[in-house]
């Protein structure tokens, strides 16, 4: 077992992987935090959503959902393990709507507009999720382009059924932003059009980097 391990730890491609993955956490949480706080000594932000919003359900049951964009993520080490610049494509994409929404967080500062939720609704997840989900950054929603980005960059990989399994995951994943009372439907939108957008244009140039496995 302590064999297998140490394999995987010192495979290059698994090394490729962790190295991507340090350095895209570091700007999300410089890009995203970042300009939350700054947000929060500026004026008060306005929400931006359509009044019928207010019906949408607040159902907590979709807070793992909503969570599940993590496993998501990791699930790259194990489709791509042998496609290191595969890695590295989308963590540059990864990286690129990240900075794009933080210029976007910066200049549209939005609040949520959901009405507040009565005081036995609230658990430990909800207060949870009002930190790590900030409060300003609103649109486009991060978390909708981002899952966008990462299935895009595996679907193909994947047999049919496993690829519509995962498409079917994806689109509840995005509900869940709504569902959870995190986002509203113009944030979900931009967000969609944001994650196609960059993986269109932020073509793969990099098929010969096959038998580089550096961390770089």
């Amino acid at each position: 077992m302590q064999d297998r391990a140490d394999k995987i730890i010192k495979d290059p491609a698994v090394r490729v992987f962790l190295a991507q993955t340090a350095r895209l956490t570091i700007v999300f949480a410089l890009v995203f935090y970042g300009t939350d706080i700054i947000t929060a000594f500026r004026s008060s932000p306005k929400a931006v959503n359509f009044g019928w919003e207010k019906n949408i359900p607040f159902l907590p049951i979709f807070y793992p959902v909503y969570y599940s964009v993590f496993p998501l993520y990791l699930l790259v080490a194990v489709i791509l393990h042998n496609k290191p610049h595969e890695i590295r494509l989308l963590t540059r994409r990864m990286t690129a709507c990240i900075a794009l929404a933080g210029i976007v967080f910066l200049i549209f500062p939005f609040r949520n507009g959901y009405p507040p939720l009565p005081e036995n609704e609230i658990s430990w997840i909800t207060k949870v999720t009002s930190v790590v989900a900030g409060r300003y950054n609103m649109l486009p929603s991060l978390h909708v382009t981002l899952t966008i980005v990462i299935i895009q960059a595996v679907w193909i990989k994947l047999r049919p059924l496993t690829a519509g399994l995962m498409f079917a995951w994806g689109i509840v994943l995005v509900g869940s932003t709504l569902l959870t009372h995190q986002h509203h439907i113009l944030d979900v939108l931009t967000g969609v059009i944001l994650g196609f957008s960059m993986n269109r244009f932020l073509r793969d140039r990099g098929k010969q980097e096959d038998g580089k496995y550096d961390a770089g």
